[in-house]
């Protein structure tokens, strides 16, 4: 069985008054839910991946498959970013903090020997 992928809900979504597609989310107004939170944060994340992968490529030459591995890494990025929102990483009790790395696949931030 496919396991569900959790996308974050709608990006932005869009209320109108025509009834055409989408689902009814008033007594006069429907709902289109555009791309997925999921979808938009793989977008932000494709130029980064695909500089990363150019720089690796122009020395150790392009695979057949490039464009894929960089979808792949989007998406791998976008998943990341989906679990860190929902762990509220970033997050501490006196608000938003800066962020310092490394975390590690949990979210944890991780000690670093100096």
């Amino acid at each position: 069985m496919k396991q569900k992928i959790e996308t974050g809900g709608p990006a932005f979504p869009v209320s109108t008054a025509e009834a055409s597609e989408g689902h009814q989310d008033g007594p006069n107004t429907w709902q289109f839910p555009g791309m997925t939170l999921r979808d938009y944060f793989a977008a932000k994340a494709m130029p980064s991946c695909y500089a990363e992968y150019c720089a690796y490529a122009n020395l150790h030459g392009y695979s057949e498959d490039w464009r894929m591995g960089v979808a792949l890494d989007s998406y791998a990025m976008a998943d990341a970013m989906l679990k860190a929102r929902d762990r509220g990483v970033g997050q501490s009790e006196n608000g938003p903090r800066v962020a310092s790395w490394p975390y590690d696949s949990e979210g944890t931030p991780v000690e670093v020997a100096q």
